[in-house]
């Protein structure tokens, strides 16, 4: 589960997600890309994020399929 908000520059960012029963609030986007990979074979939309806690996350959209991706998890 992931909520989202408007961006400037993009049409929207994450704002925060929910894993493990726990949300996660996003303090800062550091990044934004598209990249080949997505469920249908179209692009992914990826965010590279820091939560309140310092924690990084690639988070992935897939347009095509209306469905948010998990990528990896690194603690500062």
């Amino acid at each position: 589960d992931v909520q989202t908000r408007h961006a400037v520059g993009w049409d929207y960012a994450p704002s925060s997600f929910l894993l493990h029963n726990a949300r996660h609030e996003i303090a800062d986007v550091l990044g934004r890309w598209e990249e080949d990979g997505g469920l249908a074979g179209r692009p992914l939309v990826c965010f590279r994020v820091r939560d309140t806690h310092g924690v990084e996350t690639t988070l992935a959209f897939d347009p095509s399929e209306d469905v948010w991706l998990l990528w990896e998890q690194h603690a500062r």
